[in-house]
């Protein structure tokens, strides 16, 4: 098997930020202007707009016994299907999804950055990507102001060349580093597979969505002007000034704007009027939710289709992200589903007068109604299937938490069993109310969380905790889940040894084995599947507890949460072990949804814990075959009580 590595130069023009790759690459005006690619370890050849017939890189494709190498490959395999081959005339039927392997994912599933030049930087490679890069392609790919063509700047076109000719040297030489650690089999199947739905797209009901952002649009123009008139001129997005204004009418005075303040200081504040009608505003206005309508419009293509909007291997665990509309992050709905049917109706008729009558703040109203954007096309519906508190599940089997795992089994409730065990009483006396905490109890503690961190959650959850009671609640949860509780120091420990010594240690299946990888120490948790992941660079550091303590921590090289940087990160027992239980259900789901492909179901998302596939109405009625599918199970996960539950319909929704 030959290796053919390639990075395109390409101009078109939607912005590939706002239209994502897939669109971008179908676009009328899409191009390539230059195609870097080489075979094995032979010179770079470089072919540009105005040369003559790119045939060298035509016969690698041609041969089926080539594998393609690039970055982003999704991007890099959609520029080659619409430009190169259907653009140029090429008809190439053995240029397939399966011939591409993506050095991208490959960084992912090392926890390494997902750019070239970061992941080539973290790596330490000698050769690094050329600085103009940014430069040359704002120059011809994205230029401000009028296109720049390469005879308008030959001298700069051959700099653009040179650029692109190193990047495929930097794509070989990262490969290279890393290749012991390529994606198995089971992974490349999986990364194919996601491509593939990424592919089909997520259909939208396009009509609906350009009348709820009319309305969005109508509303936010009125608050504006009523924010302008009870302000003297200011808007609600003019953050710095609005914030003056409001801390001469607020006590005790805010020190931003953010949602969670807004909500507190509207509850508890004392405020004038004037300044909880702005705070209101400011509310409505600053609702990010909304803002995925104008996105929606931006990335939608062909079909009323948005193509690209799943990513693999986004988080450490490999769980899928979302991507353009994101719909991993679509907000909680505040109505009920049948009163979301009658929003629609609203929207629909673009009714702003109406939704204000019976609902009273449009934007929350259709913020409630994103999911239902996502609607299959007449004759078609989805299948939804929603693996029934895989998580917990996982953490019991993986835990040997065989008391709990066998109430599983049996069709009894972890949740009321919990609050029975708090609360001191019989099973069959536990209140809803008193069910609910013991929810999230189980959903929120099985990481090692303290009981100030419950209360927070509980918070999030709407339900208000005294100390005493969530103390109560954590360290139930401790006694009732022992072999959880022993978990997390068992694994603690077991990194600290590997880092420390550098011998291999298993805990309940969970393998920790120090590898230098070319020139890249890491730390490597395998498990159970055979699947590892990964901590880059790791190391033992002193750091202060949140008792006042120092204690040894394992640290690695890794992005900061919530931040666009990477840094030194330190992790202990119980974050590894929610690393390994989110890694194992990920696998988990993985397996089911691909024997569900198989099984003829064509899949369009993965949003969390559910699955989603697009049928013909008329089928319907393989609901159930479809969860029995998603429930299959690998010869590794033997005794994980797999289970599903699941609806159809036209419209997505919260489940």
């Amino acid at each position: 098997m030959k290796d053919l590595w390639l990075d395109y130069e390409t101009y078109c023009d939607l912005p590939i930020k706002k239209a994502g790759g897939v669109l971008y690459a179908a676009h009328w005006s899409s191009e390539i202007l230059i195609a870097g690619f080489a075979i094995n370890d032979e010179p770079i050849k470089t072919w540009g707009a105005g040369d003559s017939e790119p045939w060298g890189l035509v016969d690698a494709m041609e041969d089926p016994q080539v594998q393609v190498w690039t970055w982003n490959a999704l991007f890099e395999y959609s520029i080659t299907r619409d430009c190169l081959l259907y653009g140029m005339g090429y008809r190439l039927p053995c240029v397939t999804l399966r011939r591409f392997r993506d050095a991208q994912a490959l960084s992912a599933s090392l926890a390494l950055p997902l750019t070239l030049d970061d992941a080539a930087r973290a790596i330490k490679l000698p050769v690094t990507k050329d600085p103009r890069g940014k430069q040359l392609i704002k120059r011809f790919s994205t230029p401000q102001g009028g296109r720049i063509r390469p005879e308008d700047d030959p001298e700069g076109f051959t700099e653009f060349r040179e650029y692109c000719q190193r990047d495929v040297g930097v794509l070989r030489e990262f490969v290279g580093e890393l290749r012991e650690r390529a994606l198995s089999p089971f992974e490349q199947r999986v990364w194919v597979f996601t491509a593939e739905m990424n592919l089909r797209g997520i259909p939208l009901d396009m009509d609906t969505v350009r009348s709820a952002e009319k309305i969005v649009t109508a509303h936010t123009t009125q608050l504006e002007k009523e924010c302008e008139s009870v302000t003297g001129g200011l808007r609600s997005t003019q953050r710095d000034k609005l914030l003056k204004w409001l801390n001469v009418r607020v006590s005790p005075q805010m020190e931003n704007l953010q949602a969670l303040t807004l909500v507190s200081t509207l509850e508890t504040s004392l405020l004038l009027e004037e300044a909880r009608q702005v705070l209101k505003i400011r509310q409505s206005t600053s609702r990010s939710s909304t803002k995925k309508l104008q996105r929606m419009i931006e990335c939608v293509g062909e079909l009323d289709r948005v193509r690209g909007g799943l990513a693999y291997h986004v988080a450490t665990t490999g769980r899928w992200g979302g991507r353009l509309i994101q719909p991993h992050n679509f907000p909680r709905p505040s109505y009920s589903l049948e009163d979301i049917e009658r929003i629609l109706g609203f929207i629909q008729d673009e009714d702003l007068e109406g939704l204000v009558l019976v609902y009273g703040d449009p934007l929350e109203a259709i913020s409630s109604c994103l999911r239902a954007m996502i609607c299959a096309p007449e004759g078609s519906t989805f299948l939804v299937g929603d693996y029934a508190s895989i998580e917990a599940r996982g953490l019991c089997w993986v835990a040997g938490q065989e008391d709990v795992l066998k109430m599983y089994r049996q069709g009894g409730d972890p949740y009321v069993d919990m609050a029975a065990h708090v609360y001191g009483i019989p099973y069959t006396s536990v209140t809803p109310k008193q069910r609910f905490l013991g929810k999230i109890i189980i959903l929120g503690c099985g990481y090692n969380m303290g009981w100030e961190t419950f209360i927070g959650s509980c918070a999030t959850w709407g339900v208000t905790i005294g100390e005493q009671d969530a103390k109560d609640a954590v360290f139930g949860y401790r006694i009732r889940y022992d072999k959880v509780t022993q978990l997390w120091t068992r694994v603690g420990n077991a990194a600290l040894h590997t880092v420390r010594t550098g011998e291999t240690t298993e805990v309940q299946g969970l393998r920790f084995s120090m590898k230098r990888v070319g020139h890249t120490p890491f730390m490597f948790m395998r498990l159970p599947s055979g699947r590892s992941l990964a901590y880059p660079s790791p190391a033992i550091e002193k750091r202060k507890t949140s008792w006042g303590e120092w204690t040894d921590t394992v640290t690695f090289f890794g992005q900061i949460p919530g931040k666009a940087i990477w840094g030194r990160r330190h992790t202990y027992g119980g974050r590894l072990v929610e690393n390994a239980v989110q890694g194992i259900c990920r696998d988990l789901i993985s397996y089911g949804m691909l024997k569900a492909e198989g099984a003829g179901f064509k899949q369009i998302l993965s949003v969390h814990d559910e699955a989603i596939a697009e049928v013909r109405e008329a089928d319907t009625v393989r609901l159930n075959e479809y969860l029995v599918a998603l429930c299959s199970y690998p010869a590794w996960a033997e005794g994980m009580p797999m289970s599903a539950e699941g609806y159809h319909a036209r419209r997505y929704r919260k489940g």
